[in-house]
């Protein structure tokens, strides 16, 4: 009987440290790795002083955590890997500081949060994932494949790279591009300079840059978009927009609300709005495609160049067109600046004030229109293709 009740307590025995040695840090030389047994719906943290992070999904109920690098093995001994519940953390701040370079690729299910920190390195997220999604560096690039659910990336110095979001997405960089694909939520998006693309948005969508050209497509949403040098292009907008660069063209495809425009320097294209505008530019022309609504004052103005308004005939507006001339004033047909398909209410020239001035009442009036230009021409036109387009001059009785 003794006999037996040793062999069972050798049997245990056993049992218990082969069960440790499996949760145990499996350790050698520049590498450190560890397996855990999770469930879906979990969660990753990794916070670590330095090195590279790369999280990629599989098909597996486990999180796998391997840890490389050419730090020495008491450094390693650092490097904290543990479970509580469902949740993976892993951690490595060491006291002296790091003394080499780190890669730590982490294995999870697809359904699975990660809140990702590195004090410098790279994070990229590859395979598709349903959870959210945060990560931070102080220096270097970030990139997720497609997610389902809210993204939230930041880095002080580096680029940001994302596939489709669905869910809402915010991010920003200190030093970077910017380069999104179709996002089903809110877009929040910032770089102290770089160059930002989105392929579209659900909603509405925030974006700024430093300097460098903003490329957006469809935008369930408003439209908040600045560079402080650069040009910006977007397609339809359901909402309205607020457009500004310092230096740069400005393209809208259309947008259903109130639209403001302004350069510094470049053109300004806007199409097919359902609303009202507010354009303008220090140097350069405009293009406006506008069906007037509601109540708010539309104003096309640039200072060098020619600024042309497409308005339907159905249109209800009151239109004040306005030259100043510049150089020489001879006051004959030569001067007259303005070119409308619709009859003025009223065409005067001042020499004295150096202005060609027109006023144009549509269908008995509605939206005030006003249009200027200091060196340039003032057209105002009927959509293509309208049976009664003429473009004429406008001239005085």
């Amino acid at each position: 009987m003794k006999r037996l009740t040793f062999i069972a307590f050798i049997f245990a025995l056993l049992t218990t440290l082969q069960a440790h040695a499996a949760a145990a840090d499996n350790y050698e030389e520049g590498r450190k790795e560890k397996t855990f047994t999770v469930t879906k719906g979990g969660s990753l943290s990794v916070t670590v002083g330095i090195g590279d992070i790369k999280v990629h999904t599989w098909d597996k109920n486990e999180v796998y955590v391997l840890v490389k690098g050419d730090e020495e093995e008491d450094e390693f001994a650092e490097i904290h890997i543990r479970q509580r519940d469902n949740a993976i953390y892993v951690e490595y701040q060491p006291e002296w500081g790091p003394s080499g370079d780190l890669l730590f690729e982490i294995s999870i299910p697809v359904q699975f949060s990660v809140m990702l920190e590195t004090s410098g390195g790279d994070i990229r997220l590859d395979g598709k994932l349903t959870g959210t999604v945060k990560g931070e560096t102080s220096g270097g690039n970030i990139s997720t494949a497609s997610v389902k659910g809210n993204v939230n990336l930041e880095t002080s110095g580096g680029d940001i790279t994302t596939e489709d979001i669905d869910g809402d997405l915010t991010l920003n960089t200190s030093g970077g591009d910017i380069r999104v694909g179709k996002v089903t939520g809110m877009t929040d998006v910032h770089t102290s300079g770089g160059e930002i693309s989105v392929e579209s948005s659900g909603k509405s969508v925030v974006a700024e840059t430093a300097g460098g050209n903003v490329n957006i497509g469809d935008i369930n949403g408003d439209a908040n978009v600045s560079t402080a040098g650069g040009d910006i292009s977007v397609d339809k907008i359901a909402g309205g927009a607020k457009l500004k660069t310092a230096g740069g063209n400005i393209r809208v495809a259309g947008a259903n609300g109130k639209v403001y425009a302004k350069t510094a320097g470049g053109d300004v294209t806007l199409e097919h709005i359902v609303g009202s505008v507010d354009a303008k530019t220090s140097a350069g022309n405009l293009y406006v495609e506008l069906t007037p609504t509601g109540t708010s004052k539309s104003t096309l103005s640039t200072s060098v160049g020619d600024a042309t308004l497409y308005i339907p005939e159905d249109a209800k507006a009151v239109i004040n067109a306005r030259v100043r001339v510049q150089g020489w004033w001879r006051g004959s047909d030569e001067d007259d600046y303005i070119y409308s398909d619709y009859k003025e209410d009223s065409f005067e020239k001042s020499g004295r004030e150096r202005e060609i001035r027109a006023l144009y009442t549509l269908n008995g009036g509605g939206q005030q229109i006003s249009i200027q230009t200091t060196m340039g021409n003032i057209h105002i036109e009927k959509p293509s293709g309208s049976k009664s387009k003429e473009n004429k001059k406008s001239q005085g009785k």
